[in-house]
């Protein structure tokens, strides 16, 4: 580590955000979180993190070891958003909701291996399907 000349992640802001967002909604609606308990310390603890890694970024910008610490917390993501599904009643919401949560992360993930400086190093590996 250089002082002088931090390492920055580009698209870390998005990712602790994404995270920060995870964790906020849990800890907002932790009693309808139904995890054995030490998933749900796991889950608490994590929240919290993100939130502080959250604020981290906004303090002292998008350092890369925020970023790298906060892709352990990522898991906080899937278990959250995908725990949404289990508190709507409507089939259509459930719909809905999923079909945003493919489509958002889909997008997130093109953009990302079309726009990402290192996106080439990403995928390396060749198939029939597009050769």
């Amino acid at each position: 580590y250089n002082p002088d000349h931090p390492m920055e992640s580009a698209g870390s802001p998005l990712r602790v955000a994404l995270n920060a967002a995870s964790g906020l909604l849990f800890l907002c609606c932790y009693k309808k979180f139904k995890f054995n308990i030490i998933f749900f310390r796991y889950m608490f603890i994590s929240s919290f993190i993100s939130i502080i890694f959250f604020l981290l970024m906004l303090i002292f910008g998008p350092l890369t070891i925020i970023d790298r610490l906060d892709l352990y917390l990522m898991p906080l993501q899937f278990y959250v958003l995908t725990y949404l599904l289990y508190f709507l009643n409507d089939f259509k919401e459930k719909y809905y909701l999923r079909m945003f949560i493919v489509l958002f992360f889909s997008l997130y993930l093109i953009i990302w291996l079309n726009f990402a400086n290192h996106a080439h190093y990403w995928n390396p590996y060749s198939t029939f399907l597009f050769n």
